[in-house]
Parts: C-alpha cells; sequence; structure tokens
C-alpha cells in the first residue's frame, strides 16, 4: 500500500523521509505550497531533493493554488499572501484556516484523487498530545526535535530552517528580528499586509505575537536599534 509523507520543508518532516527511506520505504513526499515559506526553506528543499532525494529514486510532489487548482477549494486558488490582501486579513492563532486550506485540505485531495488512504504526520514525540489520531512514526519511535536533529546530521546534511510562513503570527519575537535583518523586503511586506487588514477593519488581528505592538512599531525599534520588552 503507498504511503505519502506529508512533507513540509523542514527538520521533522526532512528527517522523517531520511529515516524511511533509509529503511526501504517506498511512499511518496508531497508538499503543499503557499508561495510564502522563507527562502531558506525552498533553497533546502531544491538542494535536498537534487543531491539526496533523486538519487535514491524520490521526488517531492509539489502542490500550488494556482498550478494544481484543482486540489484546492475555489476560493483558495492563489498564494495565501494574495488572499490575505484581497480579503484584507492575516492568519490568527486562534484560528489557523492557512494550515487547513493550504496544507492539510490539499494534499488530502491529491490522495484522495490517487487513491492513497494512508497519509503520514512528521509530528515528533514531544509534540505527542497533537493529532493522536493520525499517522505519526516519529511519535511511534519516540523521536523528538533533538533525535530529528541528530537524523538529518547523520546522513551527512545540514539542519534545516524552521518551516512556515514568513508572515506567520505564531513566529517568536526573535525570528521576527531575524526576517527583518535577513530579508527586510519580507518583512515589509508582512507590515503592509497587516496594514492592509487593520486599516480595513480593527478587529482582524495582528501578526506581532504580542498582540501588543504593530509591526510598523517594531521595524521602528529595529531600525533605531531600540530595546523593546514586547
Amino acid at each position: 500500500m503507498t504511503e505519502v509523507l506529508s512533507y513540509g520543508g523542514g527538520v521533522n518532516s526532512t528527517a522523517l523521509a531520511i529515516l524511511l527511506i533509509n529503511e526501504g520505504w517506498k511512499g511518496l513526499l508531497v508538499f503543499a505550497d503557499t508561495s510564502s515559506e522563507w527562502p531558506e526553506t525552498y533553497e533546502f528543499m531544491d538542494f535536498f531533493e537534487q543531491d539526496w532525494l533523486k538519487p535514491r529514486g524520490f521526488e517531492i510532489i509539489r502542490l500550488h493554488p494556482k498550478f494544481t487548482p484543482e486540489f484546492y477549494r475555489k476560493r483558495y486558488r492563489m498564494p495565501l499572501y494574495d488572499y490575505c490582501w484581497q480579503y484584507h486579513m492575516v492568519p490568527l492563532v486562534r484560528a489557523r484556516f492557512c494550515t487547513r486550506l493550504y496544507k492539510t485540505l490539499p494534499i488530502a485531495a491529491w490522495c484522495k484523487k490517487n487513491g492513497i488512504e494512508t497519509q503520514l504526520l512528521a509530528i515528533d514525540a514531544g509534540e505527542a498530545h497533537r493529532m493522536p489520531q493520525a499517522q505519526r512514526p516519529l511519535v511511534g519511535r519516540g523521536i523528538d526535535r533533538a533525535g530529528c536533529k541528530s537524523i538529518i546530521r547523520e546522513a551527512g546534511l545540514v539542519v534545516p530552517h524552521k518551516s512556515g510562513c514568513y508572515f506567520c503570527p505564531m513566529k517568536s519575537r526573535w525570528r521576527w528580528r531575524v526576517l527583518w535583518a535577513k530579508h527586510p523586503a519580507l518583512f515589509q511586506k508582512a507590515v503592509a499586509l497587516e496594514e492592509n487588514a487593520s486599516n480595513h477593519c480593527m478587529n482582524r488581528g495582528a501578526l506581532d505575537p504580542s498582540g501588543k505592538i504593530t509591526l510598523r512599531q517594531r521595524l521602528y525599534t529595529y531600525e533605531h536599534q531600540m530595546e523593546l520588552s514586547l
């Protein structure tokens, strides 16, 4: 029976792919692309696919709202950023519609079309409380985040960047600063997205994890080297 690994381009799913393939697994890797991952994630995925997966007979099947629209609900057949801009909103921690509509459902639709019933999720043992009904090989083997990093290093690879959209509100304050330092244009896009939402409706939410400061205010503190307690 063919299995699908829901691949995200980050630490856990990369470690699970390496672990399974080294054991002789013959499944498929499917990635649902929001078009908003950090550049480092796309770079790592390209490297991992060309230098590690393809020599072993594997590739990453990539779903995208523009290029494979049949796996997305009609309203969401555009990149996540464009959707949020059009509807004057931002992703919210308390309502993770982006994960469901841009990741979970497209991969499920792809599996259904291809007659595949088993989907593997790369949830590690440190998050064993998440989705207990799902197939979670890392949890079953007791492999936590540190164990995932060890698997990747033992394969001779550099541990990839944490996966996730660059404007995800679940990002830590430290990662917002890293985004500003390494990808200032993307930080500015996140600022614009937040303002586009708040200018239309004040209760649309904020992207900053504190919920007490806007990204433009945070940007000001970065540019003027100010300390920020939030």
